[in-house]
């Protein structure tokens, strides 16, 4: 199983009502494109000079309750559900971009010589 690192993001408030929406960004695991290669924002690190990674962005709605909760232990609880969900999603595509190499070499063994698999007729039901 490949790592995952999640991130929470800053929580708007809700202009209305009692619906918030909480993202996390894994980043263990930063956008790639086709050929693997990280992809990066415009955005500057100060420290390194190099442009700062894509994360991808897991997002999840939580009712808050009336009243809302005001102890850790009750925000633990209350967020802990949406927390597990997106845990779950991070880490089928964590482990997906971690098979990557196999699952070319599966690809490119399929595409190495143009085959046809089957030629005849068929017996309909």
């Amino acid at each position: 199983m490949a790592t995952i690192k999640l991130q929470r993001l800053k929580v708007n408030m809700p202009d209305e009502g009692r619906i918030i929406r909480i993202v996390w960004r894994d980043i263990a695991n930063p956008l790639r494109d086709e050929n693997g290669a990280i992809l990066r924002t415009d955005q500057i690190n100060p420290v390194t000079g190099i442009l700062i990674p894509q994360y991808p962005e897991f997002a999840e709605t939580v009712a808050i309750p009336n009243p809302a909760p005001t102890t850790q232990a009750e925000i633990d609880a209350l967020i802990t559900p949406a927390l597990e969900n997106v845990k779950i999603r991070a880490q089928v595509r964590a482990d997906n971009i971690a098979a990557r190499t196999s699952i070319k070499t599966f690809v490119n063994t399929l595409n190495v010589t143009d085959r046809i698999d089957f030629e005849g007729t068929v017996t309909l039901p």
